[in-house]
């Protein structure tokens, strides 16, 4: 049975609960980005190439691993048990870490980034005359750019 608790550790424990309904929200977020990137990328994956499906992998894993860690700060708070609560805030801050190093990466990535989603629609435009899909591909971006 949890311990009593006192005026603040309650408001503590609220805040601990109102976070880790944050991380869950956080979580189903990249999950439906991850998600709809990866549908995007799935219809036009002749276009951009196998090297984009990273991006929506890491941030479906990210979506994942939020929701995990929240449900288990949730069952640590309510079980008032040191330590999964110690684990609970060091996995946290192992996540934050590693979403500041992809955030960092991402940045100085940018370039290469632009420069191979560049030239792979200037294959498919290559193509265009070559390769059925090229073309309906290449009719496509050139809809939604006008």
């Amino acid at each position: 049975m949890p311990p009593k608790l006192t005026g603040e550790l309650k408001c503590l424990k609220g805040l601990h609960v109102l976070g880790c309904i944050l991380l869950i929200i956080a979580g189903i977020c990249e999950l439906i980005i991850g998600a709809i990137i990866m549908i995007w990328l799935g219809k036009n994956l002749y276009v951009l190439g196998p090297a984009f499906i990273t991006i929506p992998s890491i941030l479906l894993g990210l979506g994942f691993v939020c929701i995990i860690l929240a449900i288990l700060g949730l069952y640590g708070c309510a079980r008032a048990n040191e330590c999964i609560l110690k684990t609970y805030t060091a996995l946290v801050i192992l996540l934050f870490l590693v979403e500041i190093v992809i955030a960092i990466l991402t940045s100085v990535e940018s370039n290469r980034i632009e420069s191979g989603v560049e030239m792979s629609v200037n294959l498919t435009i290559t193509d265009y005359y070559d390769n059925e899909i090229a073309k309906q591909k290449a009719d496509e971006m050139q809809k939604t750019c006008t």
